[in-house]
């Protein structure tokens, strides 16, 4: 899936304005949700030229009233190295949601990631409000 600025909708979350994607959670209730996210750059896919959408997810009960916020924090990389790999967090669902939430994290208000090129070169990699991410429920 992808976030799209211009192509998905905007909100005013806690920690500003971002980009977001909704979803039903399914009917068998998972108890946790995986979220990956893939490093973009425009012509580029190395470092230091790579932005990555940093998500929060927000739950909601079946009113769509607040639940709990997760920051996904630590985002955790699925590589030594940053090519072609991806981050990724896992979060528990509170029993009584029906729905989340996916939005960017403010870069104003978080911390950047800190990947690792092949030589060991480490980059602070700048937040972005759109992107490549992935849901799975394990």
């Amino acid at each position: 899936m992808s976030v799209k600025i211009g192509q998905s909708p905007t909100f005013d979350f806690p920690e500003g304005r971002s980009t977001f994607l909704a979803y039903k959670l399914p009917e068998s209730h998972p108890q946790v949700v995986e979220v990956r996210t893939y490093g973009n750059a425009a012509g580029a896919v190395l470092l230091p030229y790579v932005t990555i959408f940093k998500p929060r997810v927000l739950f909601l009960d079946d009113d769509r009233r607040t639940l709990g916020l997760n920051p996904l924090e630590p985002l955790k990389p699925s590589h030594h190295y940053f090519a072609t790999s991806y981050y990724f967090a896992r979060a528990e669902i509170p029993a009584s949601a029906k729905y989340m939430v996916i939005y960017a994290a403010s870069s104003s208000n978080s911390e950047r990631l800190v990947a690792h090129s092949k030589d060991g070169t480490m980059f602070a990699v700048p937040n972005a409000y759109e992107g490549k991410i992935s849901i799975a429920f394990p």
